[in-house]
């Protein structure tokens, strides 16, 4: 082998040892990461539901950014700290796990497919009567006894 061979071969190898660092896993994405939130939910209203079958129904505006993924509903009672209690996609959303006679506190909050999430919207106090021990349904007209 001549010293011509020799310094084609060296560079040679040289040349795959640079290629192989140069694989797939050392290759990073340029493309930029969605770090915005969507704007916060508006509109946002519950109605209390007393009866038999008590519920508090939320409902509020529903969000026109196109990567919007859904809601986030959250609720705290008697000053405790608000918890996620329900996800949706719907612009509406209905409690029928809440406590009768407790002070209720919703908030709304919108969230992207990114993971990005809107500031709380607090739709107020809500109250559902405890109509067992009332006596009769609020807001019949019936005065319907309780059970």
């Amino acid at each position: 082998m001549n010293k011509r061979t020799s310094g084609i071969i060296a560079m040679a190898l040289v040349t795959v040892f640079v290629l192989a660092g140069c694989g797939a896993d050392t290759v990073s994405s340029t493309a930029p990461q969605d770090t915005v939130p969507p704007a916060a939910v508006v509109g946002v209203d519950a109605e209390a539901l007393n009866g038999p079958s008590p519920s508090v129904v939320l409902t509020w505006n529903a969000g026109t950014e196109a990567d919007l993924a859904g809601y986030r509903v959250y609720r705290s009672t008697a000053g405790a700290a608000a918890v996620l209690v329900a996800t949706t996609t719907s612009a509406s959303w209905r409690d029928i796990s809440m406590t009768p006679g407790v002070d209720q506190v919703y908030q709304v909050s919108a969230v992207d497919v990114s993971a990005n999430e809107s500031a709380r919207t607090s739709a107020g106090k809500v109250v559902v009567l405890d109509w067992r021990t009332l006596g009769s349904v609020p807001g019949s007209g019936k005065d319907q006894q309780a059970p």
